[in-house]
């Protein structure tokens, strides 16, 4: 074992290791700068259904005990079939989610507000509806 560790643990330092990290952690999540993980947010949406989701405007998430998330110019991809590129488009979306509910389910959402919303239904020739995602 390295002299370093030893003194390390003599100390006491790196038993809090784990907590500092979560410390760390936390602070990030309340204090960073979220907004940066945009692209990741949309390749992740978009991947689980199956369709492009954008975010072209302002995207501001705040995790706390109670998260929410805001996102301006939200699009999403129509069916390939389909007659127009975008089959819901969004001017604004704000929304709030139990965190304890992510892990107790059901999913609680306390607040949620949409503004601008249009989406569009229609049916190809075979009768298969554009939000079968």
């Amino acid at each position: 074992m390295k002299r370093r560790t030893k003194i390390l643990i003599s100390l006491g330092l790196l038993d809090g290791l784990p907590v500092m990290f979560l410390v760390v952690g936390l602070l990030y999540l309340n204090f960073g700068d979220l907004s940066r993980h945009r692209p990741f947010v949309e390749r992740v949406l978009s991947k689980a259904l199956k369709r492009e989701l954008r975010i072209n405007g302002a995207f501001k998430p705040d995790f706390s005990l109670t998260p929410s998330l805001m996102a301006e110019d939200v699009t999403l991809a129509n069916a390939e079939w389909g007659s127009e590129p975008t089959i819901l488009a969004i001017k604004r979306l704000a929304a709030s989610v139990d965190l304890w509910s992510l892990v107790s389910g059901p999913v609680h959402i306390p607040h949620l507000e949409i503004e601008g919303a249009r989406g569009l239904v229609e049916y190809n020739a075979d009768g298969l509806v554009n939000w079968i995602f």
